[in-house]
């Protein structure tokens, strides 16, 4: 049988392969014709028959009873019944295989027979042309008493003799019993939240990330690198050197800042030999740049003393020059800023395509 997508294109299917080309659609709520009666003769010699093997079973037991000794005795049929179907119940839906009856409904909810029920059909053909892998038969209603059937004047039409059924994806049914653990699993996790009085969440302090901690002897030192480009922007360049910068503050003794300068791929590498006219233009570019960038991350933001710092530089006899003027008396780099160069300086590296610079905190007085 072709594979069926959904239970709308497979009840259609269904209902075509199991009642054939031919076959018309049937009247779901019209009572099956009764059976003919045997003849008398027959029912009264079965009637006499099991008349007298139930007296004979009884005479049996009271014999057994006057004596003393123990007699078991077949519960009712009824009580059986009643109790299986109340397991049956206990068990969950009825599906495939666990339908009693031979003959079932099918429900027809995509309107393809004119809505409402479709069969009867048998069971077992049912079972056979469904694809058992992605749907299953499940029962929605049992059977109930036939009534009688609908008149001209448009009275009610007749309850079904034979089981109701309908097809049921799995998927569906297994997307829909998930989404109802997590819901039910989401529910538990927010009662006890729920469950805190008002003054109790108002009186929650803020979290402490929302406010910067001083630096402190206690602090763990911090190490952060900055990579950046020739070419970089300066938005780029403030942007990163000014979180890095934050960071460095903050951390403990021995925090440093390394910034990393080169090339973004091979753009800019061919500038011409070392000592060529092209590539002492570009290195004196490139040392401006970083007179720039170590100005950006030495001074102190709230003096202002980065102007002072680069007039007085001016008159260095190199950029490298400028950067540990003030190194070497333990200060820091630019008069009045908050961090200063290493003592390796500016190292250059790659014949000059790539300079790293490292920095670390002015010891506080």
């Amino acid at each position: 049988m072709k594979r069926l997508l959904n239970p709308s294109r497979a009840t259609r299917s269904l209902v075509s392969a199991v009642a054939g080309p031919s076959t018309s659609r049937l009247p779901p709520l019209t009572p099956r014709r009764p059976l003919s009666t045997s003849p008398s003769c027959c029912n009264t010699g079965g009637s006499s028959s099991r008349s007298g093997n139930s007296s004979s079973a009884q005479s049996r037991a009271d014999s057994l009873t006057s004596i003393g000794a123990p007699v078991w005795v077949r519960k009712n049929q009824n009580q059986q019944q009643g109790n299986t179907s109340a397991s049956s119940k206990d068990k969950g839906p009825v599906r495939d295989e666990d339908i009693q009856s031979d003959q079932i409904f099918l429900v027809d909810f995509t309107g393809a027979a004119g809505g409402g029920l479709t069969g009867p059909f048998p069971t077992s053909a049912v079972l056979g042309k469904i694809d058992r892998k992605r749907f299953w038969l499940q029962q929605v209603s049992a059977a109930s008493s036939p009534a009688k059937p609908a008149g001209t004047d448009g009275g009610e039409q007749p309850s079904p003799q034979y089981p109701v059924c309908k097809l049921i994806s799995k998927k569906e049914d297994y997307d829909k019993a998930r989404a109802a653990a997590r819901k039910k699993a989401g529910k538990t996790d927010e009662e006890p939240d729920s469950e805190l009085p008002a003054s109790s969440q108002e009186a929650q302090p803020a979290p402490a990330a929302a406010a910067p901690k001083p630096a402190s002897s206690s602090s763990a030192p911090s190490r952060k690198e900055v990579q950046l480009t020739w070419s970089s922007t300066a938005h780029d360049i403030s942007y990163k050197i000014a979180k890095a910068k934050r960071d460095l503050l903050k951390g403990g003794p021995g925090s440093r800042l390394t910034v990393r300068i080169s090339h973004k791929g091979n753009a800019g590498r061919d500038v011409g030999p070392p000592g060529s006219p092209s590539y002492l233009a570009t290195q004196t570019k490139r040392k401006e740049f970083l007179k720039t960038l170590h100005h950006l991350i030495c001074q102190n933001e709230e003096d202002g003393a980065a102007t002072a710092a680069q007039e007085e530089d001016a008159e260095a006899v190199s950029v490298e020059e400028s950067m540990m003027k003030h190194r070497g008396a333990g200060g820091a780099s630019v008069p009045g800023g908050v961090a200063r160069i290493s003592t390796e300086g500016v190292q250059w590296k790659t014949h000059g395509h790539m300079a790293v610079m490292a920095y670390e905190q002015v010891p506080q007085k």
